[in-house]
């Protein structure tokens, strides 16, 4: 293997520093005054009614105790604004105002406490302002990502009343082109919420959700960066995203996700199917791209994650995993990894493998691709057909062998379908999942497959009431959540946003 001199870190830092894009602002208005009533035969727990038009509140005064909904339209990235006026004998006081930014109904029709949520309630996405010096603008200086806005006028002086006024989002993305959605019969609706998706987490980074986390995640980069490839094109947006994950190593470790402000810092999250999903992102960088400048730089790293987690993982071929080590894949509490992980290993040395040729960097991983490859072959059933981890099957096990392809692509197709009609198979929990479902089946040639599967679940979104992809999505279950309150998921989570991929390779 020929020596590639690496860079230093430091240098990856200042080379993502240089690329932070501008923000595009786009102002809005609300469009309706709504309220919402507890219906069961909803998916999202809520019927929406239509109160007003929004221009009512132009000539309403509000007292202690009003509350009231508005309704934009359609998912947003950014901040709020009003004027707030006053009316009455005297201003003698302050007025304290509750705002509750909601992406789905249940965000402002419900109650945020108690919450069982074992990730921070800080994320809830309400603001408890007071405002003195009447009448006034009002700017929310946090940014938001939301389609509802409801005003909860808390205490106001019995001497005066308010006015809401000039109500206005101010939008940002970093997502500049437009992008029509696709002219596929069955897909149109899908494809405009999957690229809104995108849109609304493309910020300085790609963010997982701008809600929560509003950070990068490096297995979230890979399926945001392609979608990108084939519809905005922001490709220095996704050499940014790695040029950060390369320069914030801990341990000589890319870490699992980003903190981009105040300062570009890693977090404490190391994810081993994550890492080495770095080297696959940056191969299918340099392929949109051809930016082999960039991936000379960044392929020395490539082998040094490959090098280290062979070492510490693979025992004659086989994934062998410690304890105090997270293996994501999925939010699934039952789900068995290892043969997932069996896959993602192989999958990223196949990737090195491509990359060093595009880069004309001589290297030669086919003996560990063969040897892994032979291991991946203990977790198949040939008479099931099907790749069984630990007694287990999952369609995580079939998504992730199907992606490395270590059979023939008729089995592949087949194992992914047997795991999916088994009624005991263990499902994919998330769209995150989902996508490796899909890109399994792609791979192997069973695009008409991939399509259906891909219109039945993210068109079961959208005629759910998805206006973005949610972060999780369970088809019987409205309050599914991997962090025990459904309050605290994400509902525009760009790893949910691929079927736009799907639909355009």
């Amino acid at each position: 293997m020929a020596p590639v001199e690496a860079s230093q870190p430091s240098s990856f830092l200042a080379n993502a520093q240089a690329l932070v894009p501008k923000l595009v602002h786009t102002d809005e208005t609300p469009l309706e005054v709504v309220s919402f009533e507890p219906d069961d035969t909803v998916f999202l727990r809520h019927r929406r009614i239509v109160q007003d038009s929004i221009t009512i509140l132009e000539s309403t005064w509000f007292s202690t105790g009003a509350d009231f909904i508005v309704d934009f339209g359609g998912h947003r990235t950014g901040h709020l604004s009003f004027h707030l006026g006053a009316r009455g004998i005297n201003i003698d006081s302050p007025v304290r105002l509750r705002l509750t930014f909601g992406e789905v109904p249940g965000d402002v029709a419900e109650e945020f406490y108690p919450s069982k949520s074992w990730i921070s309630t800080s994320w809830f996405p309400i603001e408890v302002i007071t405002v003195d010096d009447l009448p006034q603008q009002v700017r929310i200086s946090r940014r938001h990502a939301f389609r509802y806005v409801r005003f909860q006028v808390l205490e106001v002086s019995k001497k005066y009343k308010v006015r809401f006024h000039d109500i206005k989002s101010h939008a940002v993305t970093s997502a500049v082109k437009i992008v029509k959605p696709i002219d596929l019969e069955g897909f149109q609706a899908i494809d405009e919420v999957g690229l809104r998706t995108l849109r609304d987490c493309m910020q300085t980074v790609f963010e997982d959700g701008p809600r929560r986390d509003r950070r990068v995640w490096l297995g979230d980069l890979r399926l945001q960066a392609l979608v990108n490839y084939v519809t905005y094109q922001s490709n220095d947006l996704v050499k940014r995203c790695l040029y950060l994950f390369a320069g914030l190593q801990v341990d000589n470790k890319v870490m699992a996700c980003l903190y981009e402000r105040p300062k570009p810092t890693a977090s404490g999250d190391y994810t081993l199917d994550y890492e080495l999903l770095f080297v696959v992102a940056l191969l299918e960088y340099v392929q949109a791209t051809h930016d082999t400048v960039t991936g000379l730089q960044l392929f020395p790293l490539c082998q040094q994650i490959l090098v280290r987690n062979l070492h510490d993982f693979i025992c004659d071929g086989v994934f062998t995993p410690q304890t105090d080590v997270w293996y994501f894949i999925d939010w699934q509490d039952r789900l068995d990894r290892l043969a997932s992980m069996q896959g993602v290993f192989i999958f990223a040395l196949k990737a090195a493998q491509q990359l060093g040729k595009l880069i004309n960097v001589t290297v030669d991983y086919s003996t560990e691709i063969e040897k892994l490859s032979e291991g991946a072959l203990s977790f198949f059933d040939k008479g099931k057909g099907v790749f069984v981890s630990n007694g287990q099957v999952s369609w995580a096990s079939q998504a992730w062998m199907g992606v490395a392809q270590v059979l023939s692509p008729k089995q592949h197709v087949q194992a992914i379908l047997t795991a999916i009609r088994d009624p005991d198979a263990i499902k994919a929990n998330t769209p995150y999942s989902y996508h490796y479902v899909l890109e399994g089946l792609h791979r192997n040639g069973a695009k008409e497959e991939c399509l259906a599967l891909a219109k039945q679940y993210y068109g079961g979104m959208v005629e759910r009431g998805a206006d973005t992809f949610w972060e999780a999505y369970s088809e019987s279950d409205s309050e599914f959540s991997p962090y025990d309150d459904v309050h605290n998921n994400s509902f525009c989570h760009a790893w949910s946003c691929t079927v736009s991929w799907f639909l355009r390779v």
